[in-house]
């Protein structure tokens, strides 16, 4: 079991440090690839003059114009046929370009002088969410009455940051700004018929409505019918009109006050560093024209590496005195820019081409690793140790898959005959309700994978090859 477990961490190591030293090649070959052929210094630090003296007044106040300011790029190029140096500073807006260095400077055997300074400022853009909080009266609280008196979007302008902020529907809200109370008489009627008498103890003193309680003010008494007593007519039956009254005191809302939150994306820009770039021109032209002598015939004789007499001479011009001028010089100078860029080139192409191999590579080991392979077996050697023998690819869209193992446990099958056999999850959709044959050499165990088998888990069954019970 620990024989085991090591060979799995080995294992595991080796891998690891394979697809480390692929990324690392991946992300290293193409800047040694690509990288361009000049003089590269990204010195964004600047060193201060420590000779100063820092509680000096003076000298604070010049502490920036004293410090020795370095470019963050430099880049060689040909312009109009002559060699140039481009250098380019980044100086905080306080800091006045005269800092920067224009005396003439000597390289690849040449000397540059300044040509000219070209300046670009820059700016800073920051972001931030914005909410701003906008307080309306209103008559209602309901919000379609609302919206109208709501401006959709606003303008916002606060510590540098501007924007356009929208209104959010869902943070309006509307509380009452107050009451007013009034005190009114309330008044109902009521009719009782078919009274005996006009008695206004028949009638009730109280009555009550709407949670309300009114009282008898006034009753008005109406004969309904008659009967004759002695040749008189009498009446028998009586209508009681009965009013009631009372008073109530009154309270209403005199407005409401309505608040909403307007939200957006604030931007505020500040000026950022200056690049000042300062270009430098070489005063020897990189493929100047051949130099012709005139003789006294009006003649002339091109200047091809021969002196006067026809003798071979250094490759340059010659004047009458046999003096050679820089010209062999700027030739050398030319031709061991066009091997270093013949080079680059070629280390160009063969980073390329590694980095290609390298990704076609990785491209073949993941899909071997995690895509071939859909099925993993482990031998059982116990009822605590398992040893796994390999994994295999088994065609999930036959009708019948197949698992050998003759292909995982070769000649050397495990001592109990008994094997693990793990189904990859993205397998299992593909196999629900087959019937997989496992089999070894000329042995033949099947088994049937159930309906209702979760596809988003590995599947794991086991097969005996032994004379054992499972």
């Amino acid at each position: 079991m620990l024989k085991s477990n090591l060979s799995k961490i080995v294992r595991h190591c080796r891998r690891f440090l394979i697809l480390s030293l692929a990324i690392v090649m991946i992300f290293g070959l193409p800047v040694m690839a690509f990288a361009d052929e000049v003089l590269t210094v990204d010195t964004s630090l600047n060193v201060q003059n420590t000779d100063a003296d820092s509680n000096d007044p003076t000298t604070q106040e010049t502490a920036l114009d004293s410090w020795v300011w370095h470019p963050i790029s430099v880049t060689h190029e040909e312009v109009n046929g002559f060699n140039s140096i481009r250098k380019t500073y980044a100086l905080p807006p306080d800091v006045n370009p005269a800092v920067i260095p224009v005396e003439h400077i000597t390289m690849f055997g040449q000397v540059f002088t300044f040509a000219y300074m070209v300046q670009q400022p820059t700016a800073n853009d920051s972001y931030m969410e914005a909410r701003q909080t906008v307080t309306i009266e209103t008559s209602t609280s309901m919000l379609n009455d609302i919206l109208p008196n709501l401006e959709r979007e606003i303008r916002f302008d606060r510590d540098g940051y501007a924007g356009i902020l929208s209104l959010d529907i869902e943070t309006i809200r509307s509380e009452s700004a107050g009451t007013s109370s009034r005190n009114a008489n309330v008044t109902r009627r009521r009719t009782y018929p078919h009274l005996s008498s006009q008695d206004n103890s028949l009638i009730p003193n109280t009555i009550v409505e709407g949670g309300i309680t009114l009282h008898l003010s006034n009753v008005e008494w109406q004969a309904n019918s008659s009967t004759t007593i002695d040749g008189l007519p009498v009446a028998s039956t009586f209508t009681a009109h009965a009013t009631y009254t009372t008073t109530i005191t009154q309270t209403s809302t005199i407005g409401y006050i309505t608040t909403a939150e307007y939200v957006g994306i604030a931007t505020r820009t500040v000026p950022g560093k200056t690049l000042y770039t300062v270009v430098f021109v070489s005063t020897v032209p990189v493929d100047p024209a051949p130099i012709i002598i005139g003789d006294a015939s009006g003649t002339g004789q091109e200047n091809a590496g021969e002196d006067m007499n026809g003798n071979g001479a250094t490759e340059g011009s010659i004047d009458t005195n046999g003096a050679v001028d820089a010209t062999g010089s700027t030739r050398t100078t030319s031709e061991a820019s066009e091997r270093r860029e013949s080079n680059g080139s070629a280390l160009r192409v063969l980073g390329i081409i590694l980095c290609l191999l390298i990704i076609a590579g990785i491209i073949i080991y993941l899909i071997k690793q995690f895509l071939c392979n859909n099925v993993s077996v482990y031998s059982i050697h116990g009822p605590r140790e398992i040893v796994k023998a390999g994994k295999i690819k088994m065609d999930v869209d036959s009708p019948e898959p197949e698992v050998s193992l003759d292909k995982v446990v070769g000649g050397s099958p495990s001592s109990t005959g008994r094997y693990l056999i793990q189904v990859a999850g993205r397998a299992v959709p593909k196999i629900v309700g087959k019937t997989i044959r496992v089999t070894m050499h000329d042995m033949e165990a099947r088994h049937l994978i159930p309906e209702g088998t979760p596809h988003d888990s590995v599947y794991e069954f086991e097969v005996n090859f032994s004379d054992e019970d499972d």
